[in-house]
C-alpha cells in the first residue's frame, strides 16, 4: 500500500470529533477509545502495535522532587449570560484534585483534534506526556505562590488597531478558544489579565496578537515560569536553522525540489490546562475576557508547540521514510524529482488534516525549486542560500541610522536591532564576528536603562554594514578551489607560520612586547592574523587549511564567538582579510607533536637548538625563509 493511499485510509478511518463542552465522558481515568472505530490494518501495515487497544491507565512518570505551586486557586464567579461562557464545571473538577490535569483529575477539555489518531502517531515518540498534554491541556509551569500583578491596560500597539484585535477574539471564540466577554470578573478571589500587543504580519495587511505575559516586569506570569521545562519535566525546544535546511536540500543534489507548508493558527490547537484558566485572562475594551489555549507569549508556548509539530515530522520520518523538518509551524523538505516531492507535500497534507490541524493556503507552497522559509532563499540548481535582500536593506538602514546619528539606545531597540542582524547573517556566517562587541554591550547594559554603544561597537557595526552588503549569499557547496595548507604556532617569546612548503617565516618578539604578558591564546590568534596579511595576495581565491594546536584560538576564529577582547580582534580582522580576498578558511585543530618539525620550530628557533636544527632542516627541503623586515607587527593601541 502506497503512503498517500494509506493516509486516505487513516482519514477516512478516523474523522474529526470534536467533544461538547458538557460531555460526561470527559472524566476518565485513562484515555477514552469507546468511540474510536476498530481498525483492522493489513499485517504488513501493523505499525502501531497493540498498545493504541490497551491504552496505559497513566501516561509518562512524575518526578518525585516535582514543585507544586501554593497558588490558592479562585472561585468561579455566579454564571454570567454570555454569548460564549467558561465551563464552570470542568474548571471545578480539575482545581480540586490540587494538581495539574493530565495527572490528576485527567477530565478532558474540548478539542478538535482527532485525538485517536494523535494516540497512534505518538506511538515511540520520546515525550510520553505529550498523548495526556492534547487530550487533558498543556500547564502553563506556573509556579509562583501569589497571583502576578495585574495590568488591564493593553499595549499601543493593541489600543491603536481595535478592529483587529476585535476581529482575532471574535474569530477565536467562534472556535471555542476564548470565553467572554465578562462585564465582571469571571473568578471572584483573584482573575489576572495580561497586556495584548499586536505585530504586523509579514507580506499581509493582517495583524498578530500577542500576549505580553512578562509583564510587569517581576511580578508577571512568565516570571514564574521556569524556562525549558513542563511541570517539572526538563524538555527543550529544538528548531532547524537555515543551514540544517540548507544540507538537506544539497543531499537531494542540484536541481532538487522543495516545498513548504504553514499550520494555521499554530499555538490556538493546543488546549490549555484548565487550572490554569484564572492566569489567561486580558482585556478588549471595557470587556474581560479568559483564553483557554496555549498562547502566543507564554514563555512555553513555543515549547509545545515545537514537541506536537516534532512528533509529525518524527511519525513521518519513522513510518513513512521521509524526511522533512520544521520551525514552530513551518514544515518543509525536499525530495530528488518532482515526483516524489509531490508524494511528500501531499502526504503531510494529508497527515495534518487527519489529525484535525488546519493548514493556511496562502502560505503553503507546492514543489518548486526556489523556496523562501523562515525568510531565507533557497535556490535548488544553484544550491545557495540566501536573506531576502530587502530585509538585509532595511537592517543596514537602521545601522546606518544609528553610525550617522548616535544616540542612546533602549534595551528594547538593542535587542531588536541585535535580532534583525542574527537574521541577516544567516548566510554570512563570518559576519558573527563582528556583533561580539554589540552583545557585550547588551550583556552590560542595565534592563530597563539606555544602552551606549562603545566606539568599538562602532566601528564593529560600520565594517559590518561594509561586509554584509556584499556577502549575502552561502554556496552549499564548497566551490572547486586550490588547496594551501597553512601551520601557525606562537610560543610567549616568538611566533612562526609555514605556508604549504614553499615559504615561512620565524619572529622573536621584542623585549617591550614580552612584557606585556600577553595570554599564549592571544598570541596565537595574533600569528593567525600576521600570517593571513603576510600571504594575502597568494592566498587570494584558494582554500585555505588553517592548522593550530590552541583550541582556544581555534573555536573562537572557527565559531566567532568569544568574551576576549584580543581574540575578538582576531576573528573580525580574519573574516575581513578573508572577505576581501575571498579566501575560503578552514580551520582544523591538530596536536601540537604534528607541529614539532614545522611551525613550532619555527616559533622557538630564536631558543637554540634543538629547534634551529629543526629549521635548517626544513629549509634544506626547499622552504623559503621570509626576512624580518618583510613582517609589520605591533599591538593595537588600547593594548
Amino acid at each position: 500500500m502506497q503512503s498517500k493511499d494509506w493516509l486516505d485510509f487513516l482519514h477516512y478511518a478516523f474523522p474529526q470529533g470534536f467533544t461538547a463542552p458538557g460531555d460526561a465522558s470527559r472524566l476518565d481515568t485513562k484515555p477514552s477509545v469507546a468511540t474510536a472505530p476498530q481498525l483492522s490494518l493489513p499485517k504488513h501495515k501493523t505499525l502501531f502495535g497493540e498498545r493504541f487497544l490497551n491504552p496505559p491507565s497513566k501516561v509518562g512518570g512524575v518526578p518525585l522532587d516535582r514543585k507544586e505551586r501554593l497558588l490558592t486557586q479562585p472561585r468561579v464567579s455566579p454564571e454570567f449570560k454570555l454569548r460564549y461562557p467558561l465551563d464552570a464545571n470542568l474548571y471545578e473538577l480539575v482545581v480540586r484534585s490540587n494538581a495539574p490535569n493530565y495527572r490528576g483529575a485527567r477530565v478532558r477539555v474540548p478539542s478538535a483534534l482527532n485525538l485517536p489518531l494523535w494516540d497512534r502517531v505518538l506511538e515511540g515518540f520520546h515525550d510520553k506526556d505529550l498523548p495526556s498534554f492534547l487530550r487533558y491541556g498543556f500547564p502553563i509551569g506556573f509556579e509562583g505562590d501569589e497571583p502576578p500583578i495585574r495590568m488591564r491596560q493593553n499595549h499601543e500597539s493593541a489600543t491603536n488597531f481595535p478592529d483587529a484585535v476585535k476581529a482575532y477574539v471574535t474569530k477565536e471564540a467562534t472556535y471555542g478558544a476564548m470565553k467572554g466577554p465578562f462585564v465582571t470578573d469571571p473568578f471572584i478571589d483573584w482573575f489576572h489579565q495580561s497586556p495584548l500587543m499586536t505585530r504586523a504580519k509579514n507580506g499581509s495587511l493582517k495583524r498578530r496578537l500577542i500576549f505580553n505575559l512578562s509583564a510587569p516586569f517581576g511580578f508577571s506570569v512568565n516570571d514564574a515560569v521556569p524556562e525549558g521545562s513542563l511541570d517539572g519535566v526538563p524538555r527543550r525546544v529544538t528548531l532547524p536553522g537555515a543551514h540544517d535546511f540548507g544540507l538537506l536540500m544539497a543531499s537531494k543534489g542540484a536541481g532538487s525540489w522543495v516545498f513548504s507548508v504553514d499550520i494555521s493558527r499554530a499555538y490556538r490547537w493546543l488546549p490549555a490546562d484548565p487550572r490554569d484558566w484564572p492566569l489567561m485572562g486580558f482585556g478588549v475594551g471595557e470587556d474581560a475576557w479568559m483564553d483557554q489555549c496555549v498562547q502566543f507569549g507564554s514563555r512555553n508556548g513555543a515549547l509545545c508547540c515545537s514537541l506536537v509539530t516534532s512528533s509529525v515530522c518524527h511519525f513521518l520520518h519513522t513510518y513513512l521514510g521521509t524526511e522533512v523538518l520544521v520551525f514552530l509551524d513551518d514544515f518543509a523538505g525536499s525530495e530528488t524529482t518532482e515526483l516524489e516531492a509531490w508524494d511528500t507535500y501531499m502526504s503531510l497534507l494529508k497527515t495534518l488534516l487527519s489529525l484535525g490541524l488546519e493548514v493556511a493556503p496562502d502560505k503553503c507552497v507546492p514543489p518548486t525549486q526556489s523556496l523562501t522559509w523562515i525568510g531565507v532563499t533557497y535556490d535548488t540548481n544553484a544550491l545557495t542560500m540566501r536573506i531576502d535582500p530587502i530585509k538585509v536593506e532595511q537592517t543596514l538602514a537602521e545601522v546606518e541610522e544609528i553610525l550617522t546619528t548616535p544616540r542612546a539606545l533602549s534595551k528594547v531597540e538593542l535587542a531588536s536591532l541585535i535580532g534583525k542582524l542574527f537574521h541577516s547573517i544567516k548566510c554570512a556566517k563570518p559576519a558573527r564576528a563582528f556583533l561580539n562587541t554589540l552583545l557585550e554591550d547588551a550583556r552590560t547594559a542595565e534592563r530597563l536603562g539606555q544602552v551606549i554603544l562603545s566606539p568599538e561597537t562602532l566601528t564593529d557595526l560600520f565594517w559590518l554594514r561594509n561586509f554584509l552588503a556584499n556577502a549575502n549569499l552561502h554556496h552549499l557547496l564548497r566551490p572547486a578551489r586550490p588547496v594551501i595548507t597553512l601551520q601557525v604556532d606562537a610560543c610567549p617569546s616568538g611566533i612562526g607560520a609555514l605556508l604549504g612548503s614553499a615559504e615561512a617565516y620565524s619572529l622573536q618578539f621584542p623585549e617591550w612586547f614580552r612584557e606585556l604578558n600577553f595570554h599564549i591564546n592571544c598570541l596565537e590568534g595574533l600569528n593567525i592574523v600576521l600570517a593571513l596579511r603576510v600571504w594575502a595576495k597568494q592566498l587570494a581565491h584558494h582554500t585555505i587549511v588553517l592548522q593550530t594546536d590552541n583550541t582556544t584560538a581555534f573555536y573562537a576564529i572557527r565559531d566567532f564567538r568569544t568574551r576576549d577582547r584580543l581574540l575578538r580582534d582576531t576573528a573580525r580582522e580574519t573574516a575581513l582579510i578573508c572577505a576581501s580576498f575571498d579566501i575560503d578558511l578552514q580551520l582544523e585543530h591538530v596536536p601540537g607533536v604534528t607541529l614539532t618539525e614545522t611551525a613550532d620550530c619555527l616559533s622557538r628557533a630564536h631558543l637554540g637548538s634543538p629547534h634551529q636544527d629543526r629549521v635548517a632542516q626544513l629549509l634544506n627541503t626547499g622552504v623559503t625563509l621570509l626576512p624580518t623586515n618583510r613582517i609589520s607587527f605591533s599591538p593595537p593601541p588600547r593594548y
